[in-house]
């Protein structure tokens, strides 16, 4: 899966004041065109790997699908990078964020030990931007496990390849952690929120929506978790 995500290049690099001919990993980028129902819904610039996971998290982070049975069909086409979603009842409207305001109940003490120890794991994972520099990575955990792992060039397409394995495996998300490398915009505490995951982890640092936003739902929103 790592080989046919990166492709290596002749490069010039400066080391220790000495420029020098190397070869280097670079992570390769695909262009992914979402269809339900026959109609065109998104273009995504990512990593080629979990395309269909990637497909449904996308649209269920905008409120298209809500539910594995929503889905009666996808059929994914990896030459040409196409996914083709067939449900019922396609929405007039699109994007549907009638779930993202309400107010989430479940959340669970966190601990300063275990939200450190998952950044360290979660780094020991992350294999593409080890060998690149170029991906970002998400994690679908408990305090205890990573249950569901995915990286890609973009840092919400990894977090939608995790929702999306997690929708299509009929995992819980009750109670779950979701931690990701990259900076929380409010989008993403939306999607977080649609799936009414309690906890959002991040190597990097939140926007100022998204900390009102997870302050009005009771999410709950930890940032620059690296090092100690």
């Amino acid at each position: 899966m790592i080989k046919k995500s990166i492709a290596e290049y002749n490069i010039l690099k400066l080391k220790n004041g000495e420029l020098k001919n190397e070869r280097d990993a670079l992570i390769c980028e695909a262009a992914l065109i979402i269809f339900v129902n026959g109609k065109k819904i998104a273009n995504l610039s990512c990593s080629s790997d979990s395309l269909k996971e990637l497909a449904v998290g996308f649209l269920q982070s905008k409120g298209i699908i809500n539910r594995k049975e929503d889905i009666k069909d996808i059929k994914v086409d990896k030459n040409r990078k196409e996914v083709y979603i067939t449900k019922e009842n396609m929405c007039s409207s699109l994007y549907n964020n009638t779930n993202c305001s309400k107010k989430i109940e479940s959340c669970t003490n966190v601990d300063i030990k275990k939200v450190l120890a998952l950044g360290k794991k979660i780094n020991n994972m992350s294999k593409l931007f080890m060998l690149t520099g170029g991906a970002h990575s998400c994690a679908l955990c408990s305090w205890d496990k990573v249950i569901l792992f995915k990286e890609d060039i973009g840092r919400r397409n990894a977090i939608y390849k995790v929702l999306g394995k997690a929708l299509l495996k009929g995992v819980n998300l009750e109670n779950k952690i979701i931690f990701t490398t990259g900076r929380v915009s409010s989008d993403i505490v939306e999607s977080i929120a649609r799936m009414r995951i309690p906890i959002l982890i991040s190597r990097s640092a939140p926007t100022n929506k998204a900390v009102d936003i997870a302050r009005k739902i009771n999410l709950v929103l930890v940032g620059f978790v690296r090092g100690d």
